[in-house]
């Protein structure tokens, strides 16, 4: 109901919610068994994803009112790296897994080792252009991963009063200036981009809980 309220009053992240839950039946209809192994294999993607939401928002302290910009910068990027890279990514992977299968009839290989850069470059291209903002926000342009990249890396710098400037890319460095505003805004695109996968994950275990678990869940 948490991913349910984030999304509800953003029309674009609803249909990402559906698409994601089409594409997962789609899957499943076409190859149920090799579907519901994956699921199986990758319910510790659930697991790993909740336990670091709340360990992020249990250990998190927001700032006063009227913290410098620099503080509140670091912050939301401190955010968009925890978020992007422990909650984010592991719903991804197993999207991504259902995106390759859907667009090229085979499974991946396990995706587990995949990093953020991996997952946006192998993700199907028909598929990802019928759903932009899952990889990408709509207001910068910026992938995911290299959201998280600046983030992690801590690839910014505060330049004017409500500036900021990031450095990306490597071989050429991309250097992007925006306001505080604009980040607000990519980190909220995340987070909405987050709770829309994660729904639609937690609704296809739910609706095949029973077949997974005649396979043998593992201990968690």
């Amino acid at each position: 109901l948490r991913n349910l309220a984030r999304i509800q009053q953003h029309d674009e992240h609803l249909r990402l919610l559906g698409w994601c839950l089409a594409l997962q039946r789609r899957v499943i209809r076409k190859d149920s068994m090799g579907a519901f192994e994956v699921l199986r294999s990758s319910i510790v993607n659930m697991q790993r994803s909740d336990e670091r939401w709340i360990n992020l928002f249990e250990t998190s302290t927001p700032l006063e009112a009227g913290a410098a910009v620099h503080d509140r910068a670091f912050q939301i990027f401190q955010t968009i790296d925890g978020v992007a890279e422990g909650c984010f990514k592991p719903q991804l992977q197993i999207l991504y897994a259902f995106a390759v299968k859907d667009a090229t009839g085979n499974w991946p290989a396990p995706v587990e080792a995949l990093d953020f850069g991996g997952l946006v470059a192998g993700f199907p291209a028909d598929l990802r252009h019928q759903v932009p903002i899952l990889l990408q926000d709509p207001d910068l342009g910026l992938p995911v991963n290299q959201w998280r990249n600046v983030a992690a890396h801590r690839a910014f710098t505060v330049i004017g009063p409500r500036t900021i400037e990031v450095r990306y890319g490597k071989g050429t460095v991309h250097i992007r200036r925006f306001g505080l505003h604009r980040l607000r805004a990519g980190w909220h695109w995340l987070l909405r981009t987050h709770a829309a996968v994660r729904l639609a994950n937690t609704i296809t275990y739910i609706e095949y809980m029973r077949e997974l678990q005649s396979l043998g869940l593992p201990k968690l």
